[in-house]
């Protein structure tokens, strides 16, 4: 009788929980399509295949199996065209005994296009992880502001345009800024955290986007074709 009464309250909890976890995705999701449509986007919340066919140059989207994109907003803001979404990808993990464990992991990718081309660029804070590499061997870019090299951790295939998109201006903006991992590719700029963002990181990362664009020289722009 003891255990009966242990396993229904685990049960209850477990549906309690279920339930709770469900009313605040639904919150979140009415912030996030409320969000877009005060920016004149388009929201749907069905799945989306092939987005790491859409975003080639993001490999981070290619991770694991089973990946698609759910909350989608979409559509143009001040002259760039904005895609905000929740993406799904799922692991697969064998123990010693050959048994099979799923994870499913979900994050939120801001991705912005301007009317110009930009070119690879990676910028995230600097974790252990970073400094562990660091010691064997692993290099990164760093730039005359100590405290932003310290900070972050930069990557690029052409060093020189890393150097001329992260200005003094820009790097006193990231230090002082929401902490995004940025990922510039040759069309589009993302910003992420590795987690699901709501509605009010999405409008910090959609300000935090066009900053950063619009302090890129326009010297580069022009080299890009605008």
């Amino acid at each position: 009788m003891g255990i009966a009464l242990i396993v229904a309250a685990v049960v209850a909890v477990a549906i309690g929980v279920g339930v709770w976890s469900n009313k605040l995705a639904k919150k979140r999701r009415a912030a996030i399509a409320a969000w877009a449509t005060e920016h004149g986007l388009l929201f749907g919340r069905q799945r989306m295949y092939g987005f790491d066919k859409r975003f080639p140059d993001f490999q981070f989207l290619a991770r694991g199996k089973d990946r698609y994109a759910y909350n989608v907003a979409n559509g143009d803001v001040d002259g760039l065209h904005v895609t905000a979404f929740d993406y799904h990808y799922a692991t697969e993990h064998r123990d010693s005994e050959g048994r099979r464990t799923t994870t499913h992991h979900h994050q939120s990718i801001l991705v912005v296009r301007p009317p110009f081309k930009l070119a690879n660029l990676q910028i995230r804070r600097e974790g252990l992880f970073d400094r562990i590499a660091q010691a064997f061997g692993a290099n990164d870019i760093d730039f005359e502001s100590a405290e932003f090299s310290e900070r972050f951790r930069v990557k690029a295939d052409d060093r020189k345009w890393a150097y001329d998109v992260i200005s003094p201006k820009t790097m006193a903006l990231l230090l002082d800024g929401p902490e995004f991992s940025i990922d510039m590719g040759s069309s589009e700029l993302a910003l992420h955290k590795g987690g699901r963002l709501d509605a009010e990181e999405y409008e910090q990362a959609l300000v935090l986007a066009r900053q950063l664009l619009e302090y890129i020289p326009h010297r580069l722009r022009q080299t890009a074709g605008i």
